[in-house]
């Protein structure tokens, strides 16, 4: 199974906006049937551009989406693991944004793949699966 970071899904429906089959459209070909799920936090990210969007056409794209992908509800493990980690990236003087931590984490303790443009900040994340598009 694959966790699609926010960068994943906005390209996706950038593509689709522009009847494109860009990198997002060939790397999801590229997962065939793997199963493919959002974190809880993805939807927080993609709920927070809806809101600054006035684009109706937009939302029904992501409850679309929705519906084809398993959104994971963060358990009792993400605050201690997050904690450690935010905790070790201080330490080292590379810190990265909350979200991207809390989506990074969350994947970490899911032991699945993210698949993300922003391989920057989440390689930052020790142990962390990722795979760029």
């Amino acid at each position: 199974m694959s966790f699609l970071d926010t960068s994943f899904v906005i390209d996706l429906l950038r593509e689709e906006k522009r009847k494109t089959q860009g990198p997002a459209h060939l790397k999801l070909e590229q997962l065939g049937s793997t199963p493919v799920r959002l974190s809880l936090f993805v939807i927080c990210e993609l709920e927070a551009g809806l809101s600054l969007s006035a684009s109706k056409n937009e939302r029904e794209q992501i409850q679309a989406l929705c519906q084809h992908c398993e959104v994971v509800y963060p358990d009792d493990r993400l605050a201690k693991i997050y904690g450690k980690v935010l905790a070790q990236l201080q330490n080292l003087g590379t810190p990265i944004g909350t979200m991207d931590l809390l989506i990074g984490t969350h994947a970490l303790i899911n032991d699945e793949l993210l698949i993300s443009r922003n391989l920057k900040d989440f390689r930052k994340i020790p142990h962390l699966q990722l795979e760029s598009y």
